[in-house]
């Protein structure tokens, strides 16, 4: 088992080389005393019952609901791009017998710089209520009853399951307990060539992500910038016009100017 000194959570992994929550390098714990360690072991049975020092790490940095959702889930997978955030978002939007918000991403200040993907979550958000108009009771989630017919399809059923669970067990803070029974899980089915949740939200890192992430940026500044432009320059052009009459005045007329 592997320990974060900074922050005093011991992780069952061991794989893991770094805190999933502030990024230090672990280290190697003794096992030797039970009650130690399950004293020092961030420990959760629902998202409802956060660990208190889940909720500290939240409140330290300002976050609320549906941002800090996001953050957790980051922190965990280690990829923050623009698209594997949104595909959460999506995700989460099809949990659940009804639609939580309006919009699949909700806006906030970073929306500004990616115009891309707020033009994408405003006809996404529309396509999306019409796309998945059934409910499954098993595993809670929406999806395309023209598409399985009348029941939602028992692989796909199994997946949302899978990815529910996940999600619950890394917003509570028990996945640094239940972390290698997802990893066993999630090799025997791709080795049954089924599709895994956990598999697939790790294997999303792309550099093509990163770039295109980039690319939103940039393009984004640039209308902002041509927006700007021609808002102002109307202005700028008054202005000019304004300042050369007066200057014509005083010249032709510079008694009358005194």
């Amino acid at each position: 088992m592997k320990k974060c000194t900074r922050c005093n959570v011991v992780f069952y992994l061991n794989e893991r080389l770094r805190c999933l929550y502030c990024d230090t390098r672990l280290i190697t714990t003794d096992t030797d005393d039970p009650a130690k360690l399950r004293k020092n072991v961030v420990q959760a049975d629902r998202l409802e019952g956060e660990h208190p020092f889940v909720r500290w790490l939240l409140k330290d940095r300002g976050i609320e609901r549906h941002g800090r959702m996001q953050f957790m889930i980051g922190s965990y997978f280690r990829v923050r791009t623009f698209k594997f955030m949104y595909n959460f978002s999506r995700n989460e939007m099809r949990m659940n017998k009804d639609f939580k918000r309006i919009l699949i991403q909700p806006l906030s200040i970073m929306s500004f710089l990616t115009i891309p993907w707020v033009i994408w979550n405003f006809i996404d958000s529309m396509a999306i209520r019409f796309l998945y108009n059934a409910h499954c009771e098993r595993c809670n989630w929406k999806y395309k009853k023209y598409v399985s017919g009348q029941k939602h399809q028992r692989d796909e059923c199994e997946y949302c399951l899978e990815y529910s669970a996940l999600m619950e067990d890394v917003l509570n803070g028990r996945i640094i307990q239940t972390e290698p029974r997802f990893k066993r899980q999630a090799y025997r089915k791709v080795t049954a060539g089924k599709k895994s949740a956990y598999h697939d939200l790790f294997a999303l890192k792309s550099q093509v992500d990163s770039f295109l992430d980039v690319t939103s940026i940039w393009f984004s500044l640039l209308i902002l910038l041509f927006l700007g432009v021609l808002l102002f320059f109307p202005v700028a052009i008054k202005m000019i016009f304004q300042m050369q009459s007066q200057d014509y005045l005083f010249i032709m007329f510079p008694n009358m100017m005194m």
